[in-house]
């Protein structure tokens, strides 16, 4: 059997994870997946991890050029900073990514300039190293249900928005795995008990769109995978059991409802906070007591000082999204006209156009919410704010249940602005 190294681990079906060393120990996985001899790897880490990802696959007994596919999940650089470092020393291999993040890894200077305007350039190069542009001949775009083959093994490419709308996650039938870059959550092993395990949704910046990251993660799970390759961190369940099925569902229902509580935090937060560095302070805050009440509930007796400080990158990071999500949802609700008629002042249809009410339903409830609510074909097949307005500008009954849940969803979103939330204590929400 082939070895391993002291950072990387066989998780069998000829698959490996590696540590890639980003930040702490056990915080940052590739993924290296080996198939009658030829290789591939999922997600890079940083350009100082490639040292590690070349000496696992000596430790696997590959060599560089039996490398066929490099996939990173998206193009955050976490993920993919190592990518061109990786494919330098990869002859033969091939990079896969989404197509709305190739042109970053094809020339990464506007990766670089964004991390360095957040980071500083001393940190960037200190916590990422040097990004490396990678030849536009060696990269294939993928596209959602593609197949690429390793050696006879297909490995299925799945659209999945949310985290990052450049993001796409890797369906391998042969071990029943999905490689999840960010869309299934974030997972550290330093909050493992016997009772279990802690999954908990990424809403990082700048794309973060709950409706769409609701949808994927739906989709992932419905696919009843038996074990799912987190890149932060490891495989879920650990180790391979009769019910590894059953044991991800749970934790998808976890998810879902942490996502719920995420948002709602966030509604509120906006409410009770127009500024928007008071709203960033009650958005750590109230990630911070959300976390800390997840992480009791399974008992590990880690005090509360050492959960934030475990988490303190991704509780900043974390509220940082939600910050950017806030600010494009206000942007999409609709503006009343300027001027209303004093008759007019009590309709608060008055004034708004219907494509502001549709664009509001779909941003507060998703399309499949909407399609569930209103199972009308244009919310449902393909749905598209176009196709919608067509559809409800002559057909007055689909109008009038449009109109109707704009006001539903107003009155909701006002109650919940109005009440204090349930739980909520002086530093935010448990």
């Amino acid at each position: 059997m082939a070895s391993t190294t002291e950072f990387s681990t066989a998780l069998g079906h000829g698959i490996w994870a590696i540590d890639t060393g980003y930040q702490r120990p056990h915080f940052d996985a590739a993924y290296l997946m080996v198939e009658r001899g030829r290789a591939a790897f999922i997600d890079t880490g940083t350009a100082h991890s490639v040292p590690r990802l070349l000496a696992a696959l000596e430790a696997a007994g590959v060599a560089r050029d039996a490398v066929d596919w490099v996939i990173p999940t998206h193009v955050h650089l976490d993920h993919a900073g190592g990518s061109g470092a990786l494919m330098a020393a990869l002859p033969h291999a091939r990079l896969v990514v989404h197509p709305l993040g190739a042109r970053h890894l094809i020339d990464p200077a506007k990766l670089i300039a964004g991390a360095t305007a957040v980071y500083g350039a001393d940190e960037v190069q200190r916590s990422i190293g040097t990004v490396l542009p990678v030849s536009a001949e060696r990269v294939l775009e993928s596209a959602d249900g593609m197949e690429i083959d390793l050696a006879g093994r297909p490995l299925r490419l799945l659209d999945t928005p949310g985290h990052a709308r450049h993001h796409h996650c890797v369906w391998d039938e042969r071990s029943r795995g999905l490689f999840t870059g960010d869309t299934f959550g974030l997972s550290y092993r330093e909050f493992d008990t016997p009772k279990g395990v802690w999954l908990l949704p990424s809403t990082t910046p700048v794309q973060f769109d709950p409706p769409a990251l609701r949808a994927s993660f739906q989709r992932l799970l419905a696919l009843r995978p038996d074990g799912v390759y987190l890149t932060h961190y490891g495989r879920l369940p650990a180790s391979s059991g009769p019910d590894d099925a059953g044991t991800l569902q749970r934790l998808g229902r976890e998810y879902l409802e942490q996502l719920d509580a995420v948002i709602a935090l966030g509604l509120h937060a906006a409410s009770a906070s127009p500024n928007a560095e008071d709203r960033h302070v009650a958005l750590v805050e109230g990630l911070s007591e959300l976390y800390i009440d997840r992480v009791s509930r399974l008992g590990g007796g880690l005090s509360r000082e050492r959960v934030l400080e475990l988490m303190d990158m991704d509780i900043e990071l974390n509220a940082q999204g939600m910050g950017v999500w806030l600010k494009s949802v206000a942007e999409a609700a609709p503006q009343p006209a300027a001027s209303k008629p004093v008759q007019q002042a009590r309709n608060p249809l008055h004034g708004l156009r219907l494509e502001d009410i549709v664009k509001a339903l779909v941003a507060h409830y998703g399309w499949a919410e909407l399609g569930d609510r209103i199972p009308v074909r244009c919310f449902i097949s393909e749905p598209s704010v176009a196709s919608s307005l067509k559809f409800l500008r002559k057909t007055p009954w689909a109008r009038e249940k449009v109109e109707g849940l704009y006001l539903f969803m107003l009155r909701d979103v006002r109650r919940a602005h109005r009440d204090e939330p349930p739980g909520k204590t002086s530093r935010g929400w448990k």
